[in-house]
């Protein structure tokens, strides 16, 4: 077991945690939070169009907030701590790169004012539009087997660092964080 020496008298082995009571809370209030503006939200959506184009009315700010929203997440987080902690200022490179690309396509529309005027609402539709319906049926198959296996893989990787964190230690505590971040995905 790999020790850090904290204190002389007290050793920490390397995944021990200090997730206290305080910090429990705050993961409770930002998923009841979340959870609340989700149901909140859900009123605004009456078909298929809203909950997958949010019936194409965002305007140009919030467009950019949810572009921005969909790019963030645990792993990304993860990723730029630790690219943080390893080459300091330098690592801010990656959002800064982000930031500028996701602003150059939300002012300018790129790509997506083409996208916008054909009337489509999934990739897969714009194949069919733009080729035939084989294609659009490929392509959405090739989305779905790359979707299912990126999101497994951010799926055990969020968990490792939530196991990490948390002190839930072994095969079962990893079994108990994917089987909940898979029930808040789905409710």
């Amino acid at each position: 077991m790999i020790q850090i020496q904290t204190d002389k008298d007290t050793p920490m082995h390397l995944f021990d945690t200090n997730f206290a009571t305080i910090d429990w809370v705050i993961v409770a209030a930002y998923l009841a939070i979340s959870i609340v503006v989700g149901i909140w939200a859900n009123k605004y959506v009456g078909n298929l169009s809203g909950y997958l184009v949010a019936g194409r009315t965002l305007r140009i700010r919030l467009a950019l907030a949810t572009m921005t929203g969909t790019e963030i997440g645990l792993v990304t987080v993860m990723y730029s701590a630790e690219l943080g902690f390893l080459q300091q200022y330098a690592s801010l490179y990656l959002a800064v790169y982000e930031f500028v690309i996701l602003l150059a396509i939300g002012l300018t529309g790129f790509v997506v004012y083409r996208l916008r005027e054909t009337g489509v609402m999934t990739i897969p539709e714009f194949y069919e539009q733009r080729y035939s319906r084989g294609v659009r049926v490929l392509g959405g198959v090739m989305m779905v087997l790359s979707g299912v296996l990126n999101m497994g893989l951010f799926l055990k990787a969020g968990s490792l660092f939530l196991v990490s964190i948390t002190g839930f230690h072994g095969e079962l505590g990893l079994k108990l964080i994917m089987t909940a971040l898979l029930m808040l995905v789905l409710f």
